[in-house]
């Protein structure tokens, strides 16, 4: 039976970030696998409800409003009626796909495949107003997948009954290759912006409160080597975290959002790369990183957890531990080159090997298909 996906969704292309990747990266690699996809959008960005053709598939942009009831009817008025050949409905994280998802999965008659990001169980597990939608989807979903060993532990013992299957990120390699003109430019940053025998430490997107980064500075403090490191930020800081940098005597540069394709010209100028996080999903970054083979700093929470060893991958240490923390920044200053550049091989291979989009689209395959069996 040839399947075919309508698939909702509040990030995706032209929104930028790791959700908006990820859920592109998914749908391109299933219609590579002659999946059709129909992508419902909600945005504002594009022309609302034209209904745009794809090759194996379409895309719709659903407005926006401030009224999560009249979008939702919009989108029923849109599908209402259409020809109805879809096999599964998916919601891709966010708020709108979760909340709607149950309803429309009904009233078309569609299996109902829930794709949970760390952001979702993030802002609903605990959220009075999102634990209800949360829980409506989860009990109306055939299959839930998520990201990370953790959150399916913590999910399944929630709802025990629920099929909860994890599916970590997958990053597509073909187009992620550093060019020697992208080694020149992260060279001549490198030259110009750091003193000479600093290690460089990088933190890349958005720097939420969740990620950690204040913990690190204050880690950084206790660790007794602010002065042998540049920490290079790339991406958003909050408020709090800008303050606090600013009461550190630390070298740094800092750059805004950048696209995903930009950091090539600053990822190769890390010596390492920070993911202090309190909790977490499998943030983009520590596969594209890891397949550029750049060691880790990180904290053993959702994807690190999952694929980082400390000694092995870089240094990874307990959840919001600052002597810890301290400890691995420390024992990474004092590590030879040498002996980084064999952890950085072994993320290299750890991505190349588990971790890229075939591998990915291939447990979604095993999920949509079971569905149908």
């Amino acid at each position: 039976m040839q399947m075919r996906i309508l698939w909702l969704t509040e990030t995706y292309y032209p929104n930028r970030g790791g959700m908006a990747h990820s859920c592109d990266r998914i749908v391109q690699s299933l219609r590579e696998e002659r999946i059709d996809v129909d992508v419902i959008h909600f945005t504002n960005r594009r022309p609302p409800f034209q209904v745009e053709q794809k090759e194996r598939g379409t895309y719709v942009a659903c407005p926006l409003s401030e009224d999560p009831a009249h979008v939702l009817n919009r989108l029923w008025n849109h599908l209402d009626g259409q020809p109805n050949n879809w096999t599964h409905l998916v919601a891709f994280g966010g708020f709108l796909p979760s909340l709607g998802a149950p309803i429309l999965a009904s009233w078309l008659d569609l299996p109902l495949v829930l794709l949970l990001r760390g952001n979702d169980l993030d802002l609903s597990l605990f959220s009075p107003r999102r634990r209800p939608m949360l829980q409506d989807a989860v009990l109306a979903a055939k299959q839930v997948c998520v990201v990370t060993r953790e959150h399916q532990q913590k999910l399944t013992k929630i709802w025990p009954k629920v099929s909860v299957q994890y599916v970590p990120n997958g990053i597509d390699l073909r187009s992620w290759q550093v060019l020697e003109s992208d080694r020149q430019r992260a060279t001549s940053w490198r030259q110009q912006d750091v003193a000479k025998g600093l290690r460089v430490l990088g933190l890349f997107g958005h720097l939420k409160e969740k990620k950690g980064f204040p913990f690190l500075l204050d880690a950084l403090h206790l660790s007794g080597i602010s002065d042998s490191v540049h920490l290079l930020i790339v991406g958003e800081l909050g408020p709090t975290s800008t303050d606090v940098l600013a009461h550190h005597s630390i070298a740094y540069s800092r750059l805004p959002f950048l696209d995903r394709y930009e950091l090539m010209a600053y990822y190769p100028a890390c010596d390492a790369i920070a993911i202090p996080s309190f909790y977490d999903g499998m943030p983009n970054v520590l596969l594209e990183a890891g397949a550029l083979g750049i060691p880790f700093i990180a904290a053993r929470t959702g994807g690190m957890r999952d694929l980082l060893l400390t000694g092995i991958h870089g240094f990874v240490f307990d959840v919001g531990d600052r002597h810890a923390c301290a400890d691995a920044l420390h024992t990474w200053v004092q590590t030879s080159t040498q002996e980084m550049n064999k952890m950085g091989e072994a993320c290299k291979q750890l991505v190349q090997t588990h971790y890229t989009h075939k591998a990915e689209v291939r447990k979604y395959l095993e999920v949509f298909r079971s569905i149908l069996l």
